[in-house]
């Protein structure tokens, strides 16, 4: 245990630690009263140790607490005794939490960090805090929390487990599991117990890469509440959580400056509204969403109501699919009035415009190049809503997705960004790629140039070999093979090498001086060239090629020996403007011409 000296006497009038030989050693925080942790002072707890409550206490921060645990020894804040813990009206059963309240003394120097460390069997009742089943944290106090659990907390008010306030506070791989905010007060409606998981209210924080699941709350929010707020939230699993109104996550009078996206939304349930997401007077943009088999009785998936400011949050490539509403209905979206204007941007959304319902203005909704097509969700393993192979899903998000802000990785960890599209949901199906290695030999080049490319599996490339002067194409020569077109087109279904082979090119201006005696004209020519060969080899077969400059043959003719002309013309308005070889054979000799198309 590792204490400031202005910290000590305070912590052995309030804590008495022993040592468990059973536990290996692990060391055990007796807590048998409330602490106070007052500015400028900071408290370490080591790796391992299990912080036993005695009693309905509580820890008051306002200086700094350092919980770091490990994977393997983790720290445990608990307490055994839960005889009515879930009563959140009455101040006893489990443990207090932990409490960070406003000071004017702020020291940013040192952040609260808690890592790898379990709550749980803490509560926030009508008696004393009311929020934040195991840890409240107001005002602008430096706090991060990661690789924890929070389980089985509860409050009367706001956040089950979690509750921030005025705070940036970082939460990152965390899971929210049974906890709850609920209360039995039947003659104050006001008291409505939020956010039965975590509750955000004016908070800048970062949510991300967290699990909420089995949490509950009596008023909205099974899992998360937003309120007034703006946080940063991504890569979230938000499941089989439960709500009144908005089972999964509730946005209430919050205006997101920053885009939410890549979070899971599935099997949550509201008795109201909005099984999935609920929107009150809120505006956000939501990316890459998969809101799925979620249920209520008005809007399945997402319920939207304006009070006094426009509820119009934008989804841009979002699955929302198979969520129901009572008795076992299809809807996937319901607007409570005619004015608020949510917009649906390249997304999959079951039963398209007829999943809408409500009283929505289609004058005020943004309805631009979704679908609705079977999602293809695997449907087994860890992670059912991934996409299978030949989802419709699958590159069909919105084109400038990379100028949205939607978080660069999906909910696997995979890139995001993966193939021509970006994909609809929160996962991005990963194709294979393969490596195409480009060489040259001998002086020329090629388009696009010597490199090693990694592409995806059955992307299609093309590659044309540029001889330099006096050199001609001869080949590719490739790990399937040798070919001789130019360009080559060639679909990619494993790693492959290309080099593009050149040669010293054969052919000259001139007429061979032993050889074919000739000449032609118009040249430059447009679509007829005519070919004049003298008296002397007229009895013979001549074979006439025409080469681009690439040396790739583009056309043959035979001129039969028999009743040969000494002028014989050639239709040659196919060929593309350029320069050509014209290359003339005979028993008697050989020559080469330079023709140019225009």
């Amino acid at each position: 245990m590792k204490l400031t000296d202005t910290f000590y006497v305070l912590f052995m009038m309030s804590f008495i630690m022993t040592s468990l030989s059973a536990q290996g050693g692990t060391d055990t925080l007796h807590v048998h009263e409330n602490t106070h942790i007052h500015p400028g002072e900071v408290l370490t707890i080591d790796a391992g140790t299990t912080v036993y409550f005695h009693g309905y206490y509580h820890i008051i921060v306002e200086g700094s607490l350092q919980a770091q645990g490990t994977e393997s020894e983790p720290i445990l804040f608990t307490r055994s005794d839960t005889l009515g813990l879930h009563q959140t009206d009455i101040a006893e059963g489990g443990w207090n939490g932990i409490r960070f309240i406003n000071h004017i003394e702020r020291d940013t120097s040192v952040v609260s960090v808690f890592e790898h460390c379990i709550f749980e069997h803490s509560k926030a009742s009508l008696l004393d805090f009311k929020n934040g089943g195991a840890i409240s944290i107001i005002g602008m106090h430096d706090v991060e929390i990661r690789n924890s659990v929070f389980r089985n907390n509860h409050c009367y008010r706001k956040g089950g487990a979690l509750y921030l306030e005025g705070n940036n506070a970082l939460l990152e791989y965390n899971h929210f599991h049974d906890n709850t905010a609920y209360n039995e007060i039947e003659d104050d409606p006001a008291e409505d117990a939020d956010g039965g998981a975590l509750f955000l209210h004016a908070s800048r924080a970062e949510v991300t890469w967290s699990v909420f699941s089995h949490n509950t709350a009596s008023g909205i929010g099974g899992a998360i509440v937003v309120e007034e707020s703006t946080p940063l939230i991504y890569n979230n699993r938000i499941e089989n959580n439960h709500a009144a109104m908005g089972g999964g996550i509730s946005f209430r009078r919050s205006q997101l400056s920053t885009p939410i996206s890549n979070n899971l939304i599935v099997n949550n349930s509201s008795i109201y509204f909005g099984g999935g997401m609920f929107f009150l007077d809120s505006q956000a943009l939501i990316l890459n969403h998969t809101i799925a088999d979620n249920h209520s009785a008005y809007g399945g998936g997402v319920f939207l109501i304006t009070f006094n400011v426009l509820s119009d949050p934008t989804f841009y490539n979002s699955i929302i699919r198979n969520n129901t509403v009572y008795p076992d209905s299809e809807n996937q979206v319901f607007i409570w009035d005619g004015i608020s204007a949510p917009g649906f941007i390249n997304c999959n959304i079951q039963d398209g415009m007829d999943g809408i319902e409500g009283g929505a203005d289609d004058e005020n909704m943004v309805y631009e190049d979704n679908i609705d097509e079977d999602a293809m969700f695997v449907n087994e393993g860890e992670h059912p809503y991934a996409l299978s192979a030949g989802s419709p899903s699958i590159d069909a998000g919105y084109e400038n997705s990379d100028s949205l802000g939607v978080y660069v990785f999906d909910l696997l960890g995979n890139a995001r960004f993966s193939g021509h599209n970006i994909d609809m949901g929160a996962y991005e199906f990963q194709n294979p790629h393969y490596a195409v290695i480009i060489s040259v030999e001998g002086n020329g080049h090629v388009l696009p140039g010597e490199d090693e490319y990694f592409v995806p599996e059955g992307t299609e490339l093309v590659f044309e070999a540029i001889p330099e002067d006096s050199w001609s194409f001869y080949r590719w020569e490739t790990s399937f093979g040798n070919l001789d077109e130019n360009p080559l087109n060639i679909e990619v279904w494993e790693d492959i090498e290309i080099k593009a082979v050149f040669q010293p090119a054969t052919f000259a201006e001139d007429i061979h001086s032993n050889g074919l005696q000739s000449f032609v004209y118009p040249n430059p020519f447009k679509n007829r060239l005519f070919i004049n060969i003298d008296d002397p080899f007229l009895d013979d077969e001549i074979i006439l090629n025409i080469y681009n400059t690439a040396g790739v043959l583009q056309q043959t003719h035979r001129l039969e020996s028999r009743n040969f002309k000494a002028t014989h013309d050639l239709d040659l308005g196919h060929l593309d403007e350029g320069i050509y070889f014209l290359q003339m054979i005979s028993e008697k000799g050989t020559a080469t011409f330079k023709i140019i198309k225009e």
